[in-house]
């Protein structure tokens, strides 16, 4: 869409922000209407292995997300994480140990 961020700097930039918060939310970006809320989820050694999200209308899922939700998410991919020997969520204070 025209929310779609194609600039390579400014995706470096973002990637960055995510690495920093572990979270990222793409309002627009794939439909109009749409947000996607995701976390990146790791093994030992913080090799990123996958992705985890949800997916909902632009109101469900607002923008900035609620604090709540961005908390549930980050719980969820902490707990993955840990299982494949990763504590980072942990280690960074964005989850209760």
């Amino acid at each position: 869409t025209q929310h779609s961020i194609t600039d390579r700097l400014l995706i470096e930039a973002r990637l960055d922000h995510i690495r920093e918060r572990l979270f990222e939310d793409a309002v627009d970006e794939v439909r109009l209407g749409i947000n996607a809320l995701s976390a990146p989820v790791f093994r030992d050694n913080e090799e990123l292995i996958g992705i985890i999200g949800v997916i909902g209308t632009s109101v469900e899922i607002g923008a900035p997300p609620a604090r709540p939700l961005i908390a549930t998410l980050h719980r969820i991919a902490a707990a993955l994480s840990a299982e494949l020997k990763c504590r980072i969520y942990y280690d960074r204070g964005l989850v209760n140990k």
